[in-house]
């Protein structure tokens, strides 16, 4: 298997992590906040990190990086901790269905278009707007299907360009690096950053009750905050950013299956409608990228 079809098979894994990883939050969200689920995920998915990948990392070679490199790797954990905060904090001023729709929109293709110069067709297009819709059909609950537009809804949108940011300019890290090197000063970078909001906010540490649920849910996020870091370094410095953005968006299908398995939520005619919508449209623009090359 080449290094492409690596990626399209590790992004693939990685939205499949990403519909895991919001079982996990759901489950913890009534023992941790927001900001303390961060960066007790982050810190743990570093220390695992060090303990386990020890022999895929050389600190030397971090250290000796370019600056360009490491300043690069500093914006690039701002850009991911700040888009994550301002996603929190949309949440509560957004309504449900704005909340969709915005969630919905292809970031990571528009970078990929916009900064990164991938070459832009009428097909390609095309098929990103039937997988935006396949979405929009999978996500939607019963709303009154009217989109506002306030605070709320620019933060929400600033954040999709954040995390699409961090996410496509990985391409632009030097190939000294590996992608355990980059996810392991990525992790460490974006705890010190949650620590840092959490003291500044002024926030106390959870008074809850430590039983094992809480602890076990705590070590799976952070295994899974291992696999995601590594696996958004590795699949996009192998995939085309808009391709990306299309298999990623597969997430949402894996969402509803983990909401079947977990909590028992039967998808309906218009869900499943939306997953043969998405997942044709992700088929077809990986052909277009197969076609192209």
């Amino acid at each position: 298997m080449d290094n492409h079809n690596k990626g399209i098979f590790s992004l693939l894994f990685l939205a499949f992590l990403f519909a895991s990883l919001g079982v996990v939050v759901r489950f913890i969200s009534p023992y941790l906040g927001v900001d303390w689920q961060l960066f007790s995920r982050f810190g743990l998915a570093s220390f695992l990190i060090v303990v386990f990948f020890r022999k895929k990392i050389n600190f030397r070679n971090i250290i000796k990086s370019s600056k360009k490199d490491l300043w690069l790797i500093l914006i690039r954990s701002v850009a991911f901790s700040a888009g994550a905060v301002l996603w929190v904090t949309a949440i509560p001023l957004t309504k449900l269905f704005t909340l969709t729709v915005i969630d919905s929109i292809p970031y990571s293709a528009i970078m990929g278009f916009a900064i990164m110069r991938e070459k832009i067709s009428l097909q390609k297009f095309f098929w990103i707007l039937i997988a935006f819709f396949g979405v929009i059909l999978i996500s939607i609950n019963k709303t009154n299907g009217t989109v506002t537009f306030g605070r709320g809804e620019i933060m929400l949108i600033i954040s999709g360009f954040l995390i699409a940011f961090r996410n496509v300019s990985v391409r632009w890290q030097h190939k000294k690096l590996n992608d355990w090197e980059l996810t392991i000063v990525f992790l460490i970078i974006a705890t010190f950053i949650m620590g840092g909001l959490i003291l500044v906010k002024g926030e106390k540490v959870p008074m809850v009750s430590f039983g094992n649920f809480v602890i076990i849910l705590t070590i799976l996020g952070g295994l899974i905050n291992v696999c995601t870091h590594f696996l958004t370094h590795f699949g996009y410095r192998r995939v085309e950013a808009v391709l990306a953005s299309s298999l990623l968006q597969t997430e949402a299908i894996f969402g509803i299956i983990m909401g079947y398995i977990f909590f028992r939520e039967v998808p309906n005619f218009r869900e499943l409608g939306g997953s043969l919508v998405l997942l044709f449209a992700v088929y077809r623009v990986n052909k277009l990228f197969k076609k192209y090359e």
